[in-house]
């Protein structure tokens, strides 16, 4: 069997990387190559059983050259879970190789969850509500001084009863890992 190292195109690099923007999760595909001979095409191979194989992706080579040249994909539709990849270069002749599978663990897409802080107006306690978890991480005050109060990172209510009346700011982090603020009235 031929290796994209014997063959017109030396790959010296081919990994896969995931990462999530806002609620959904790509992978970035790069690969170098140290020189080219011929090469017309790279086409990109995805598997979700690493048995069969779909082309989601053609990128054109560099035809010949000494010098070295990065390539990349972003798969923006790829599946949750395990995924294979592998690489395919093709040259003007139409001779083609594989290059060896990648596999990168697709981290499943978070769902875009609602939060709910009520009530507005409270004289005891204020709660956070989602459908994923969150964890109520401070109590401000409109001055931006951290209030003491006690704070349970398994419960999604705190109690205010003790603070002076005003205005505050519940600060609580999302399962997305982002930290939001919700203002509130203590009566």
């Amino acid at each position: 069997m031929k290796t994209l190292a014997k063959l017109s195109v030396k790959v010296i690099l081919f990994l896969g990387l995931s990462f999530q923007i806002q609620a959904s999760t790509v992978i970035d595909l790069e690969w170098r190559t140290k020189s080219e001979t011929n090469n017309d095409f790279f086409t990109i191979e995805r598997s979700i059983d690493g048995q069969i194989w779909e082309t989601i992706a053609r990128i054109d080579g560099s035809g010949s050259t000494t010098v070295e040249h990065t390539y990349s994909f972003t798969d923006e539709f790829a599946p949750d879970g395990i995924v294979y990849y592998m690489l395919k270069q093709t040259d003007y002749d139409g001779t083609s190789v594989n290059s060896k599978m990648i596999s990168v663990n697709n981290v499943p897409k978070l769902p875009n969850a609602k939060v709910v802080v009520y009530p507005n107006i409270t004289r005891s306690d204020i709660s956070v509500q989602s459908s994923n978890k969150v964890v109520i991480t401070g109590i401000y005050s409109s001055n931006a001084s951290k209030m003491s109060v006690d704070i349970d990172p398994n419960s999604q209510t705190v109690s205010v009863e003790d603070l002076p009346d005003g205005m505050y700011y519940i600060i609580y982090k999302t399962a997305d890992g982002h930290e939001h603020t919700q203002s509130f009235v203590k009566e």
